[in-house]
């Protein structure tokens, strides 16, 4: 009869407790408790993971990494680099597509005329970035590659 209490006793205290919180961050956590293997729980026994298992489990395969580790720890770690042409991509090893002339003007902020920069797979380009409206010549107002104002006359 004792067993029978003792295990009875057992059983309602593990259907009676509160569900362990599942968890994708310790944001999610509340106290001390960090999302480990996704549940919130004490970190105070976790062993961290290796830097390879770390890049292993968030399947990233290049490039600077920061995310946090098993134990609810934030962390970065090198996770490997990529072999040419590939280029490292949100952690992932890929073919770079490069970018439209447009999309290079834009991203430097410039407006018109011929110019070289490096796109972004890394690339020297040289380029024109269009012309500007007939009000306007490019690098007037002394910028280059900026559309401003023409040059007033002076009058006598």
């Amino acid at each position: 009869m004792r067993n029978t209490l003792v295990v009875l006793s057992v059983l309602w205290a593990v259907a009676c407790s509160a569900p362990v919180p599942l968890c994708e961050s310790s944001s999610e956590c509340s106290g001390v408790t960090k999302c480990i293997n996704g549940t919130c729980q004490d970190p105070s026994g976790c062993i961290a993971e290796s830097p390879a298992n770390y890049c292993l489990r968030l399947s990233k395969t290049c490039g600077p990494v920061a995310a946090e580790d098993n134990c609810g720890g934030a962390r970065v770690e090198e996770c490997g680099s990529c072999t040419a042409p590939l280029m490292c991509i949100v952690g992932q090893c890929a073919q770079c597509v490069p970018e439209s002339d447009a999309a290079l003007c834009s991203r430097l902020s410039l407006e018109c005329g011929p110019t070289s920069a490096t796109d972004n797979c890394g690339a020297l380009r040289t380029l024109n970035c269009g012309n500007c409206e007939s009000s306007k010549l490019c690098g007037g107002g002394g910028q280059p590659n900026l559309c401003g104002a023409l040059c007033a006359r002076e009058r006598g």
